[in-house]
């Protein structure tokens, strides 16, 4: 009985399988491989959790993407600002905190020390120039000569 040869390394790595759809002829060798798999689309409920990966493996480009898909009206500002805090997104904490027209918009935070200091103070500044505007009086009197 004849002896079938072990297969190398690189033979079981890149064996046919229903999970491969293309070869590769390198040296004379077939290499069987996926093609670029189906992107996984942004949506409301695994936005933030694709952000999260983006920001775990460094995946700048993908997370800028992400961070647009968040910008959309489709999610809270509540939900913006929690998630821009999370993920240190300067772009979407801004954007956010523009969505804030009144500090009563600000009620659904729920536990604001769970944020970082710095969203903190960026809301409490957002409050300030909210209550800027509202107590600010629609003209002012100028002296004659001034």
């Amino acid at each position: 009985m004849t002896e079938t040869p072990e297969l190398t390394i690189y033979e079981k790595t890149f064996a046919k399988s229903d999970k491969t759809d293309a070869i590769l002829l390198v040296d004379g060798k077939k290499l069987h491989v996926n093609k670029a798999p189906n992107p996984i689309l942004p949506t409301e409920e695994n936005a933030g959790k694709l952000l999260e990966l983006a920001d775990r493996f460094l995946l700048h480009s993908a997370k800028r993407q992400l961070e647009m898909f968040i910008l959309a009206p489709k999610i809270s500002s509540v939900q913006k600002l929690k998630l821009a805090d999370k993920y240190g997104s300067d772009i979407v904490t801004e954007h956010a905190l523009e969505l804030f027209t009144s500090p009563g918009d600000l009620i659904g935070l729920g536990k604001i020390e769970e944020l970082s200091d710095t969203t903190k103070a960026r809301i409490f500044d957002r409050i300030y120039k909210i209550q800027e505007k509202v107590l600010a009086p629609p003209f002012s009197f100028r002296r004659f000569g001034e």
